[in-house]
């Protein structure tokens, strides 16, 4: 693969690779050095073909890194440092046990993200990654050695002669486990070097400048990747090849998924695991910007590449007049400095349409857009802005109005030149104080309207579209809450009052975490009990209806004028709901009628009442496993009617549960913490179930797990026999050897 550049430290006889992916410049290819042998990288000494290498030699290198295979030799100039430190380096990791736990995740399952753990006992200086895929395929005999590929940093590929110890050397050392991500290739070994040593590249193909309807569309023209030649998944590789293969240069080039979002350069291409499930031939799908180089275009034309059409561009409303704008990457022109510089307007009066609705700049694709409409912000006053729009025929945003919610009286008229590129309701807010140097209007507490949509604080206002043409004048209603620390404290406070049957009470508005109604049903429900579904509320205003949950609390009280909000309650009848249960530890369906407004801890005293399991030791919940078990439980609070999935019915299933302690110190075992485990396999689970999940995960932190043998309690014991005793298990800390 070309992926890797080779380094020799001295005479030592194990050369080392470093990919590319890390040492992209010469300090950080001395960085990789540093990390791996333990050598200042000050004192490094690095040659190519006997001549010093600097930071502009290096370079050179890196940009032929994928024509020519690059062979480097270091020397240390601290006289201090003996030469054979390096393979001593690699003989003292190999002593560490860390090396030969490893730890292998498959990320071509997609799905379950399936490891595994094994001992790789046969390593030593000299192993490679060769060595160890086999050793894999020994552990995992489906796992074959010719279709897995080991990642680094999920963008390149591991080479087959890259020595184990190297890679643990480079940031394993002092960790329990040796981490490796693995993928598949899903090609028969027929095909396999013939088709997967590939990756499809598309060229897009694009309208030609033709009278014909309908339009005649190139076709697409493919590149394959070799993808094991080179071994990398990092878009400036490919770009590179590209350039390398058709003199394209990498700068003037963006590569995209197949879905259409470009890939940067500085991201890690994630396409080989969201786009397949196994790592199968891609498609990406390259777009080669159009350039004035006329070197270039002769090239282009000579080699066939084509370059990205040109986007149409006109005036919102008058499609006479086209510009056409050339996208040349991140760093070149936008389209608001391509229309600012031609039209000599400045660039924060554009706002851009597409299919007649406003769309933010950022929202912008000229990898999916052929054409889009702008519009420029003028006020009457702007008289040369007012010119320039005239002559090139260019189209006007005028006025927002701002009224008061129920008298639909202007309060103030904007221009939408203010707004800036991203609008919001609190920068309507703050322009309408600086028009009245009032305060309160910058804060928090307002909301605007348009259309029956409510635009809260910091919610882009991207809701607005003129319905008589793009110079017509936008309509908001604003509506206004007081907040400052003196109206909080005298205005805020005030009190919604719920009458209701048995009484009335009071909700205070400060302690309500919304300004809906189906908030204050909320409280109103953690306050008294009563479900939300079960409450009706009322304003007291005569010909009143029942309040929708959607509607603000502030509706009531525009201003909060008022002392208090009075409203009442009327509470609907909780339904009877037919329960249904699969107990585990009972014959048949239990199946009986409840209210929808009892709880878990009601049906568990149902449960012990029908089979004498005390209810402490019940579990309610609902299964995802084949042994009808529940995986997720239920508290004892938890209301039926909050678990209900159909009209008038639910079904839960039940199991139990059994009492375990573990405990470090085996002198205190009656005093050790208690706590449960879940039976899932009822008629089979034992004791070892539960041993063996524990060991597993006491593992992980470094210490072992020992069973205590109690009278009649096995490791064989199964769990539905255990009832209310204990299982006990003991922690022992690991075993630490001095060496001297």
């Amino acid at each position: 693969m070309k992926n890797h550049l080779t380094v020799t430290f001295g005479n030592e006889q194990h050369p080392s690779l470093f990919y590319w992916f890390d040492a992209f410049s010469f300090d950080s290819l001395k960085t990789c050095i540093e990390k791996r042998f333990k050598l200042p990288k000050d004192s490094l000494e690095i040659f190519y073909q006997n001549n010093v290498l600097d930071d502009k030699g290096f370079l050179n290198l890196y940009k032929k890194r994928l024509q020519n295979h690059v062979e480097l030799k270091v020397k240390c100039t601290d006289d201090l440092i003996d030469p054979n430190m390096v393979n001593a380096q690699r003989s003292l990791a190999l002593k560490e046990p860390g090396i030969r736990n490893i730890f292998v995740t498959d990320l071509s399952d997609t799905f379950s993200r399936s490891s595994f753990e094994f001992t790789f006992n046969n390593v030593n200086i000299d192993t490679t990654i060769l060595d160890f895929k086999k050793c894999i395929h020994m552990e995992k005999s489906w796992l074959s050695v010719d279709k897995m590929f080991l990642l680094h940093h999920k963008a390149v590929l591991l080479d087959d002669d890259q020595l184990f110890v190297d890679l643990y050397m480079d940031g394993f050392q002092g960790f329990n486990l040796f981490h490796f991500d693995i993928l598949l290739a899903d090609i028969s070994n027929e095909k396999y070097d013939e088709e997967f040593n590939r990756m499809e590249i598309t060229i897009p193909g694009f309208e030609e400048e033709t009278d014909d309807y309908p339009p005649v569309i190139d076709s697409d023209w493919t590149l394959n990747y070799p993808l094991l030649m080179i071994g990398s998944f990092d878009v400036k590789d490919i770009k590179l090849w590209i350039e390398n293969q058709f003199q394209i240069p990498a700068h003037q080039q963006t590569i995209l998924y197949e879905n259409g979002s470009p890939i940067s350069n500085d991201s890690i291409p994630l396409f080989w695991i969201n786009l397949s499930s196994t790592l199968t031939p891609q498609q990406l799908k390259l777009f080669v910007f159009n350039t004035n180089d006329e070197e270039l275009n002769a090239i282009y034309k000579r080699n066939g590449v084509r370059t990205m059409s040109p986007m149409k561009v006109t005036s919102f409303g008058n499609e006479e007049k086209v510009w056409l704008y050339h996208y040349n990457g991140v760093g070149g022109q936008t389209i608001i400095d391509f229309l600012s510089q031609t039209l000599k307007i400045p660039s924060n009066k554009f706002r851009l349409f597409l299919i007649g609705v406003w769309v933010p700049r950022n929202d912008l694709s000229p990898f999916r857009l052929n054409e889009i409409q702008f519009a420029v912000r003028a006020d009457d006053s702007e008289v040369e802005l007012l010119k320039i729009l005239s002559e090139h025929g260019i189209s006007r945003i005028n006025t927002t109005i701002i009224q008061h919610p129920s008298k639909n009286n202007t309060i103030c008229m904007l221009s939408l030149l203010l707004w800036g590129a991203n609008p919001n309701s609190r920068r309507v807010c703050q322009m309408i104080g600086e028009k009245f140097d009032l305060d309160y209007f910058s804060t928090k507490y307002h909301w605007l309207q348009h259309g029956g949509e409510i635009f809260f604080r910091d919610v882009s206002v991207r809701g607005l579209k003129h319905t008589s043409g793009i110079s017509e004048n936008q309509v908001l209603s604003l509506y206004v809450k007081p907040n400052t620390n003196k109206d909080i404290q005298e205005i805020c406070r005030k009190q919604v009052k719920i009458n209701f049957l048995t009484g009335q009470f009071s909700i205070d508005l400060q302690g309500v975490p919304g300004f809906k109604v189906e908030d204050l049903k909320n409280a109103i429900y953690k306050v008294k009990g009563i479900a939300p579904h079960l409450q009706s509320l009322f304003d007291l205003k005569p010909g009143e209806c029942e309040l929708s949950d959607s509607m603000d609390l502030f509706l009531l009280n525009t201003w909060m004028l008022l002392e208090s909000i009075t409203l009442n309650l009327i509470i609907k009848p909780p339904k009877e709901v037919s329960v249904t249960l699969e107990c585990v530890f009972h014959e048949g369906k239990m199946e009986f009628n409840m209210k929808e407004s009892d709880t878990i801890a009601d049906i568990k005293q149902n449960i012990e009442t029908i089979t004498n399991v005390p209810k402490s030791f019940v579990l309610i919940g609902r299964s995802q496993n084949h042994y009808h078990t529940p995986t997720i439980f239920y508290g004892n609070d938890d209301p039926i009617w909050s678990l209900m999935t159909k009209n008038n019915s639910v079904s839960f299933h039940v199991t139990k549960k059994v009492l375990i302690s573990i405990n470090g110190d085996p002198s205190t075992v009656d005093n050790a913490e208690i706590s449960s485990h879940p039976i899932i396999n009822y008629q089979e689970d034992t004791v070892q179930t539960i041993y063996g999940a524990l060991q597993t995960e006491y593992k992980g932190y470094g210490l072992t797990l020992r069973f205590a043998k109690l009278p009649d309690i096995s490791l064989k014991t199964k769990l539905k026999d255990i009832g209310e005793r204990r299982i006990i298990f003991i922690t022992k800390p690991p075993r630490n050897c001095i060496i001297t």
